[in-house]
């Protein structure tokens, strides 16, 4: 058999007959295969390893290709506290196993679907591995504004039953607490941005021509009430890291346009309304240019309300609004200026490698970054205003 050095071992036997069921084809024979590593796909301490295993094989005298990938789950030695044994941890790490072995994976809704799992299996050194369906993307490699509007229906179709009359899954590791968990987790960084160094570097003054450090701070002394308000909010199935790299599109054979959700980590409940993590995402990894913030706010959320209505919603938009616009707000409104401006006002190596990766002047990119932080504090008055109606 041919394989890569940084592929770990597989049983032949064990492979064959998960690339037959992937197939549908019970007689199907492996003549070779190559296991390559992603790595440039793992952002994830939790991911032990993500591996692409293709070859081809025969059924009777028909040469057969096929391919899977390999997703190994693991807690590091070095995880933070939580990640081994609290399982409302956003970063749990056995929580993507435990979704598809829930069966809460196998039908989303008629145009979201998640990777078929082909199988689960703990391995001695205390990993779980699990086979998963390889996706192919059949869209562009960055989406149009229209696409990102698409994808928000589909979630809004997916979770839309859970807060009319379907009744939510109960599970342990479902349970909700994960947004305050990430929030919590980051609190020590409220110490960087009370440095004055920070705010008065040059660097930073050009980039954001009208202040926002007051505005930062200011919410996160707001974190605890608008956590105990999401908390009273009607409940739902969340994915909680929608965003572009995990969102692909499949046109399938009736040429029905369909979002493929990938890396189920960090999966549970809570309130409706988290694809407004889907539209900052989109313009802190500069996707889209601020500048074009609005529009991608109303193609998203005027497409995710539809599907909730669609499914069957009929409850108040103003609360699904305040979980819309809070939920990104708290998620990296706290965070984005310590962690994606920070590090390369201080850090010449880290601008170069951003420089370098995106091809603009460390300037340009600043104030890029900005533009996403002034629009996502705009959505933080926004909640707050929504917060008082409610």
């Amino acid at each position: 058999m041919l394989s890569t050095i940084s592929c770990p071992a597989l049983d032949e036997e064990a492979l064959t007959s998960m690339v037959r069921e992937a197939l549908g084809l019970h007689s199907f024979q492996i003549d070779d295969w190559v296991c390559a590593s992603l790595t440039g796909h793992i952002s994830n301490p939790a991911t032990g390893g993500l591996y692409r295993v293709a070859g081809n094989g025969r059924q009777r005298d028909q040469r057969v290709p096929f391919s899977l990938i390999l997703k190994i789950a693991h807690l590091p030695e070095d995880a933070p506290q939580g990640w081994g044994s609290d399982l409302i941890h956003f970063g749990y790490w056995k929580r993507e196993a435990l979704a598809y072995e829930s069966g809460l994976l196998e039908e989303l809704a008629p145009n979201l679907k998640a990777p078929r799992c082909y199988e689960i299996t703990e391995q001695p050194d205390g990993s779980t591995w699990i086979w998963l369906e390889e996706i192919i993307d059949d869209g562009a490699d960055t989406w149009p504004i229209e696409r990102y509007g698409l994808a928000a229906l589909h979630f809004g179709q997916w979770q839309g039953p859970y807060l009319a009359d379907r009744s939510l899954p109960v599970a342990t590791w479902l349970q909700t607490g994960w947004l305050r968990s990430w929030v919590q987790h980051f609190e020590f960084l409220q110490n960087y941005l009370r440095l004055p160094d920070f705010w008065e570097h040059p660097l930073v003054q050009a980039a954001f021509p009208i202040p926002v450090a007051d505005r930062v701070l200011s919410l996160w002394a707001e974190r605890s009430s608008w956590l105990d308000l999401l908390d009273r909010m009607p409940l739902t199935v969340c994915h909680f890291d929608t965003w572009r790299p995990n969102l692909f599109t499949n046109i399938d054979s009736g040429k029905q346009d369909r979002t493929v959700a990938l890396d189920w980590q960090c999966m549970g409940l809570g309130p409706a309304g988290e694809v407004g993590n889907l539209l900052l995402t989109a313009l802190i990894t500069l996707e889209v240019s601020a500048s074009e913030a609005k529009d991608l706010d109303s193609a998203i959320w005027e497409s995710y309300l539809k599907g909730l209505q669609e499914a069957g919603w009929e409850g108040d938009p103003r609360q699904v609004r305040f979980c819309y616009t809070a939920y990104p707000a708290l998620r990296w409104g706290l965070v984005f200026p310590a962690l994606m401006i920070l590090p390369y006002v201080f850090n010449e190596n880290k601008r170069a490698e951003a420089e370098a990766r995106y091809g603009q002047s460390i300037e340009e990119l600043l104030s890029r970054w900005a533009g996403a932080l002034y629009f996502l504090l705009d959505l933080a008055d926004e909640a707050r205003r929504i917060a008082g109606e409610l």
